[in-house]
């Protein structure tokens, strides 16, 4: 799945809608893993698991023949790196319901929740979800009890049978933000026999059936029906706020500096960054994430950013080489926030192989799947890696996901100079 666009939950845990499991506490511990800990527990469980990832890399760099000058960075892979982790890990301001995204499946006999098993295995029930299950705010689980109301009483749709393709409802997908508001949209397959009076009448119907009820009302909800794509954002607001700042803080940008943003995706670290900075090139494959990245540069005011849609490693190199003499003494830094299985190597490579860029900030969402990209940061300099190699000087991770055995980590790299 590409980490911007979704039908999956999001990048970072296990999608929701399929769920293997029909007792309440099995089904809690595959949605949210860490969900009977306390949270000081919790912590310390990822902090283990981001400490073996860097035992790992050690491990792994060690077979790239470092030699004596490199030796420094297995040594911060092995023991800097996870001694800062317990005094670097910042913890999520909201620890129950901070999801702002849900999806939800509608079974073939009207249900709303979690998929029990996949489609490929033959499976087709939905179930309700958990009363106790810590990531679903009250908010979201009510506005699924009131549309389960208008499935068993107000329509005479039945749900999408995935097998035999029968059937009308397929998914519900709930956006909340801070302000008690909320965006609905529900995934309905039209039918061929279905005119388009009777889809009309069918939606008109549906958004009375929530204007009718006072508490939902008070939460100025906004319905789109047949809903095809979302881009990718952050499902915790309040940590992301944390990360980002975080990210800024690492990449100690100023007024001569270019920024990188390689997988931009919507442009909002860039954004962030674009007033601090003389310059933000984006750079990102979804067409949507980056229409969606100009739209918020243009609402925002930002004007000192270009966001690009293409193979990073293939745009990256002509672009610096365009960009004008003034600029060209610049402080170059990129951002890399990939999706969970890290970038491909022709993007390190390429980042590796343009002695402009100086400083590269990594935010990994699965640091043990992106460890590759680490290493090939700072391997020794080789007929495919002919540049200065990077080396890791500072780490920090961030909790966007209590409940469960991610978080996300952020690693400042430097370049070392020959010389």
């Amino acid at each position: 799945m590409n980490r911007k666009q979704s039908m999956i939950i999001d990048d970072n845990e296990i999608d929701l809608n399929y769920i293997n499991s029909t007792t309440v506490e099995e089904r809690n511990k595959i949605v949210c893993s860490l969900w009977n800990l306390p949270y000081d527990e919790q912590i310390e469980r990822k902090i283990q698991l981001l400490k073996s990832m860097w035992q790992r890399c050690a491990t792994d760099f060690k077979y790239t023949n470092p030699g004596t000058k490199l030796r420094s960075t297995m040594d911060w892979f092995r023991t800097q790196a996870p001694e800062r982790l317990k005094e670097n890990f910042i913890r999520s301001p909201i620890i129950n319901g901070y999801r702002n995204k849900y999806e939800f499946s509608i079974g073939a006999d009207r249900q709303v929740g979690f998929r029990l098993g996949l489609y490929r295995e033959g499976s087709i029930r939905v179930v309700d979800p958990p009363e106790n299950c810590p990531i679903i705010n009250e908010q979201a689980r009510n506005i699924v009890k009131h549309f389960q109301h208008y499935l068993r009483e107000q329509t005479t749709l039945d749900g999408h049978d995935p097998i035999t393709h029968d059937g009308y409802w397929r998914q519900l997908l709930v956006r909340l933000n801070r302000q008690n508001e909320s965006l609905l949209a529900i995934r309905l397959v039209r039918q061929s026999t279905m005119t388009d009076q009777e889809l009309e009448l069918e939606c008109e119907k549906l958004r009375k059936h929530f204007e009718q009820e006072p508490q939902i009302r008070s939460w100025k909800i906004n319905i789109r029906i047949n809903m095809i794509i979302i881009v990718y954002f952050t499902v915790n607001i309040q940590a992301a706020e944390l990360l980002y700042g975080k990210i800024i803080e690492l990449a100690d940008c100023g007024p001569e500096t270019i920024v990188l943003d390689i997988c931009c995706g919507t442009g909002t670290i860039g954004i962030c960054m674009a007033k601090r900075v003389k310059k933000v090139l984006g750079f990102e494959l979804n067409e949507d994430a980056v229409e969606d990245a100009r739209f918020n540069a243009k609402h925002n005011n930002i004007d000192n950013v270009e966001f690009h849609c293409g193979r990073a490693e293939k745009l990256v190199g002509p672009i610096l080489d365009r960009i004008s003499s003034k600029e060209r003494d610049s402080n170059f830094v990129a951002i890399l926030d990939p999706p969970r299985n890290g970038l491909p190597a022709n993007i390190i490579k390429c980042l590796r192989n343009n002695q402009k860029i100086n400083r590269v900030i990594y935010v990994a969402c699965e640091a043990m799947a992106a460890r590759n990209n680490f290493i090939d940061l700072c391997r020794p300099i080789s007929r495919a890696y002919h540049k200065d190699p990077f080396v890791p000087k500072e780490t920090f991770a961030v909790d966007l996901f209590p409940h469960t055995e991610r978080s996300e980590l952020i690693i400042m790299f430097e370049r070392i100079s020959s010389s």
